[in-house]
């Protein structure tokens, strides 16, 4: 529980001022843990600026809607805190999808540039949209040219498309202030947490919400290695993880494949959603 709000409920601040918050008041403890790769909240606070200064340079201005291809990692983590900061639009897509259907989500979306990790370059150039590379904004340090704008709660932070299983898929446009009272929300409602698994595709509002949470909760995101059951058993025991977010088919794998398994002793609260949860599986 972040010590700021004592206890009790937590003030909703905008990803930003969070972010740099804790780079102030905890600078040198972990942000990000992605395999070898380990990111304090000091090193985070300064590739978001990297990759908000980036988007300046680039040519990339505020209120614009920019598409991020790329897995979860570190890099697309720090994506979203940069973008924050220099009032970009993020658009997550999903890698798993056609390009026919990407082409329509970025359609829909009036998306302007895409920003791809470097094994999806390729594919992304496909959406006939200028890219920039996700690993070139996050890891080229860049002069600030201009002042970062102020960015107001009510502002778009993320549009997510919707799953389209009743009719087109649309895009639902989320701001700044609301996914950090969902945040809030949700983090005053759960035990504190000590770090948080990103084992949702931040393609989906759920794994989104994780990077949220654990910035508001001053936690680290801990990225799986794979999304297979014993990838994600393996994340879920290991500290300082203590909350996870799945949908229930994800559930249900990890509990057939590990029949008899008890709880990592370290686990405190799972969230589970995306769809009807079948009661056999409560």
């Amino acid at each position: 529980m972040n010590p700021d709000v004592g206890g009790g409920p937590m003030v909703a601040q905008p990803l930003p001022a969070t972010g740099r918050r804790n780079a102030a008041d905890r600078g040198e403890s972990l942000a990000i843990i992605d395999g070898p790769l380990q990111w304090t909240w000091s090193e985070l606070d300064a590739r978001a600026n990297a990759v908000a200064h980036g988007f300046g340079a680039a040519g990339v201005s505020a209120g614009e809607r920019v598409a991020l291809l790329a897995p979860s990692s570190a890099e697309a983590i720090a994506l979203l805190h940069g973008a924050a900061r220099a009032a970009v639009v993020v658009v997550p897509l999903n890698d798993r999808l056609a390009i026919a259907e990407l082409t329509a989500v970025v359609a829909e979306a009036d998306v302007t540039r895409v920003v791809a990790s470097y094994d999806l370059m390729a594919r992304a150039s496909e959406l006939g949209l200028n890219v920039l590379s996700l690993e070139g904004l996050v890891h080229t340090p860049t002069v600030a040219t201009s002042p970062l704008p102020e960015v107001p709660p009510g502002a778009p932070a993320v549009i997510v498309a919707t799953s389209g299983t009743t009719g087109r898929s649309k895009g639902a446009v989320l701001s700044h202030g609301q996914m950090a009272a969902s945040a809030a929300a949700w983090n005053g409602f759960l035990p504190p947490a000590t770090g948080w698994l990103a084992s949702l595709s931040l393609a989906h509002v759920g794994g989104l919400g994780i990077v949220w949470r654990a910035c508001l909760a001053g936690v680290p995101v801990v990225v799986p290695h794979d999304n297979d059951p014993t990838s994600l058993l393996a994340a879920l025991g290991a500290p300082p993880v203590s909350h996870a977010s799945l949908v229930a088919v994800q559930l249900a794998r990890l509990l057939d494949s590990t029949p008899g398994a008890i709880p990592p002793s370290g686990f405190r609260a799972l969230l589970l959603g995306g769809g009807p949860t079948p009661a056999d599986l409560v």
